[in-house]
């Protein structure tokens, strides 16, 4: 095993360690904390958690602009006053508002440099009504940021790199430059 990656034991626990965080909390503020796609993010934070994809900023900030998108294309399409389509059926303005929504999700976190895949079904859900509230959006993109951050606890229990906030390739870019910088004369 080498160092960062977890025993399929140790990765299981963690897996579940962060779910269990992020339903528990759902359970006690009385929130929808806990959405499907985390449980990606919970396997993707535990199990790789050196990949860009895994850090913080990119699981909250992708999550975030994914709820954003996927309101956005729901409110444009006049899907937002139908009922959800896995309620009353797939409508056509479901098929563009799942369809918009994944376009602006994914030209919104490559642009940002956040990108996350898990955010793909998070837009999906609001997109296609099942989530149709923004007041439930802080929730969400709390529980993103438990599971990103349950996954931090879990690997540094084991002692284990994990970011802080930004990938660990972008600070291990930035600690090279300023090297650098102070190295060389002038």
């Amino acid at each position: 095993m080498t160092k960062g990656h977890l025993s399929v034991a140790a990765a299981s626990f963690g897996a579940a360690f962060t779910i269990a965080l992020v339903a528990g909390t759902s359970f006690l503020v009385h929130e929808p904390c806990l959405v499907p796609p985390l449980g990606a993010t919970a396997l993707l934070c535990v199990v790789i958690p050196r990949a860009n994809a895994s850090a913080p900023r990119n699981v909250v900030c992708s999550h975030a602009l994914a709820l954003l998108c996927g309101w956005v294309a729901l409110m444009v399409t006049g899907a937002g006053h139908l009922p959800s389509a896995f309620i009353d059926g797939f409508q056509p303005v479901h098929v563009l508002s799942a369809a918009l929504a994944l376009g602006l999700t994914v030209a919104t976190t490559e642009r940002l440099h956040v990108r996350h895949p898990p955010a793909g079904a998070t837009t999906l859900i609001v997109s296609l009504g099942v989530m149709p509230q923004p007041s439930h959006f802080l929730a969400v993109v709390g529980g993103a940021a438990l599971t990103a951050y349950g996954a931090m606890l879990v690997h540094r229990l084991a002692g284990n790199p994990y970011p802080l906030w930004r990938p660990l390739d972008e600070v291990a870019a930035r600690q090279a430059a300023n090297a650098q910088g102070t190295s060389s004369p002038g």
